[in-house]
């Protein structure tokens, strides 16, 4: 792993105005403390429990249709190979990478339970960090299980912020974090994670390319390998592809957001819809976008309980971008549809 300088980190993004702080409705008395290495945080003992009884009365409807309390912990596994498991706890799914060393989480979740505790009843390698692809609390609530969390600069002041349905549970911010960027490794011992800095679902996503299992963990960047709505303009977003295009060859299996598996050819799908955008491709007229009748699914009914869906955005938690003042549209072409700003079509010129 490269070596960093928080020093030189905080002023070349302040300078750059790249360092986004949070709200102050958004902040809490504890931020994740950039280090170096992991061996700069001595200080730093991983916790081993996240006190959800304020949530005690809250029920959960999982996907049989059974339910269960919201401080009860929960975990589904796929196994994906030999050294590579799919984890669903709640919020998004998570993914444990062991190599010869040591074995790292793929973010965390934001369900119950000792997430880093449950991962080690799967590997007999030690499981010592977690790998954040973006901010987002449904990827961060559950870091501070671990020694460390490796993530991308924009992506350390808006970590681990509760969402509103987490109101009276605390999570602690204050572990330590390593910060990559695009073209930093990370060996788990015989098991290399390249960084690649994609960035449009969130400011500073990433995603981990291991190239010796042929496996792309793509966190939230890929979440549809048939659609995609931009927050970043198309312009930026066919730059993403076309450096994900030149490394597509080596990925045989992509691990989406929203537990999708699939292979790498929607890479370039994407690419060839977003140029068409650039050459100057129409969006699609109303009749191509299909209806707009979809209704997300409901929890069932328990008088006088709330009850949420596993792995469901909740009401009153927001969703992954904010569309309000922008004019969006869709161009389908290629067997792919881009969703985006009609008015951000090109990179802002600096």
């Amino acid at each position: 792993m490269k070596k960093h300088s928080l020093i030189l980190f905080l002023a070349a993004a302040l300078a750059a105005g790249s360092f986004t702080m949070a709200s102050a409705e958004e902040q809490t008395a504890e931020s994740p403390v950039v280090v170096n290495s992991p061996e700069e945080a001595s200080w730093w003992t991983p916790v081993t429990s996240i006190d959800f009884s304020p949530k005690k009365d809250v029920l959960i409807e999982n996907s049989d249709g059974s339910l269960s309390p919201m401080d009860e912990a929960h975990f589904e596994v796929k196994q994906i190979n030999d050294n590579t498991w799919q984890i669903l706890s709640d919020g998004d799914y998570c993914y444990l990478a062991a190599g010869n060393d040591y074995a790292v989480c793929i973010d965390s979740g934001y369900g119950a339970g000792n997430l880093r505790a449950f991962c080690q009843t799967l590997t007999d390698k030690p499981v010592k960090y977690v790998l954040n692809t973006h901010y987002h609390f449904d990827h961060t609530a559950n870091d501070a299980y671990f020694d460390a969390a490796y993530m991308s600069k924009e992506t350390v002041p808006l970590a681990t912020i509760p969402y509103a349905s987490f109101a009276g549970i605390h999570f602690p911010r204050n572990y330590p974090v390593v910060i990559v960027k695009d073209g930093d490794t990370i060996d788990l011992g015989g098991r290399v994670l390249e960084v690649f800095e994609i960035p449009n679902h969130t400011q500073g996503g990433i995603v981990f390319l291991d190239r010796k299992n042929r496996i792309l963990f793509a966190g939230d960047e890929f979440i549809k390998p048939t659609a995609v709505t931009l927050n970043c303009s198309v312009e930026k977003y066919a730059e993403n592809m076309k450096k994900m295009s030149a490394v597509a060859s080596d990925i045989s299996t992509m691990l989406c957001g929203a537990g999708i598996i699939t292979d790498s050819s929607c890479i370039d799908r994407f690419l060839l819809c977003a140029d068409y955008i650039l050459q100057g491709g129409e969006p699609d007229s109303p009749s191509e976008k299909g209806s707009s009748s979809y209704k997300a699914p409901q929890p069932v009914s328990v008088p006088g309980k709330t009850v949420y869906l596993r792995h469901r955005v909740r009401p009153g938690d927001g969703g992954a971008g904010q569309t309000a003042g922008k004019e969006m549209v869709t161009t389908t072409f290629g067997g792919v549809s881009i969703t985006y700003d009609k008015n951000k079509i090109h990179k802002e010129k600096r």
